[in-house]
């Protein structure tokens, strides 16, 4: 791992009823993002989030035991919304 490297937990629901606390401050110091969600709407919308301030993201907990992984280039949102519907089954 990269000694330089700045990681602070957030156990704090995402979603628009927290978007006081995460928002555009928050992720404009962001140079990435990795999440351990516990339900797809919320994975959606940081998946949204993460493509609306061009960040880098690494999901893991939505999909359970699937050991699902998905390399994505940021000009990839028709694919991303593709997923998103894939997810939302």
């Amino acid at each position: 791992m990269n000694p330089g490297m700045n990681i602070l937990a957030h156990e704090q629901r995402v979603g628009k009823e927290t978007e006081n606390l995460f928002g555009d401050d928050f992720y404009d110091k962001l140079d990435g993002v990795c999440t351990a969600l516990d339900n797809v709407e919320a994975r959606l919308y940081m998946d949204q989030r993460c493509l609306f301030y061009q960040l880098p993201m690494l999901e893991s907990g939505t999909l359970g035991t699937k050991g699902n992984t998905q390399v994505r280039e940021r000009s990839e949102r028709a694919l991303r919304k593709t997923r998103a519907m894939d997810l939302a089954k």
